[in-house]
């Protein structure tokens, strides 16, 4: 099994949660602050600078270990894990064939090996096999779920 220490990127892009469509403000909370602790109204938006993506049509074969944030949009066969205040985002077109560890992670597209973070955030087109833990969550409608969710215990 390969393992990928670190991948460097040349561009950065920033990314935050967009707001929720309900048009009803008070019916929903920000999007931005479902995961970070403390009071909606205290907390800003989390902000998360994108070091580089995984693109479709690119295969990885081994672990990866993050340094920083990556959008995988591509299809990885192994796990993704990384390291504090790294953001792991499974783009629509992205698969992760192995379980994914993070402090905070996002999906769009498949992870079939279970996620487990601090903060997981399921949208409407996520496919998540293999069971969730997580610290805080926010499952969009539409998105499917195969194992169990439940907190997570102890330290990651």
């Amino acid at each position: 099994m390969q393992l990928i220490r670190h991948i460097q990127f040349k561009r950065a892009e920033s990314i935050a949660e967009p707001a929720p469509t309900d048009p009803n403000p008070a019916a929903a909370e920000p999007a931005g602050n479902v995961c970070p602790a403390g009071k909606a109204e205290t907390v800003a938006k989390p902000r998360f600078s994108i070091a580089g993506k995984i693109s479709s049509g690119i295969r990885v074969d081994g672990d990866l270990i993050l340094k920083e944030s990556v959008c995988i949009e591509g299809e990885v066969f192994g796990g993704v894990s990384a390291e504090p205040g790294v953001l792991v985002w499974i783009g629509g077109g992205g698969i992760v064939h192995g379980q994914v560890k993070a402090e905070y992670v996002m999906v769009d597209g498949e992870a079939l090996g279970g996620v487990e973070a601090d903060c997981v955030i399921a949208r409407s087109s996520a496919r998540i096999k293999g069971g969730i833990r997580y610290g805080r969550i926010r499952i969009d409608d539409g998105a499917q779920i195969e194992g169990e969710i439940g907190p997570l215990t102890g330290a990651r």
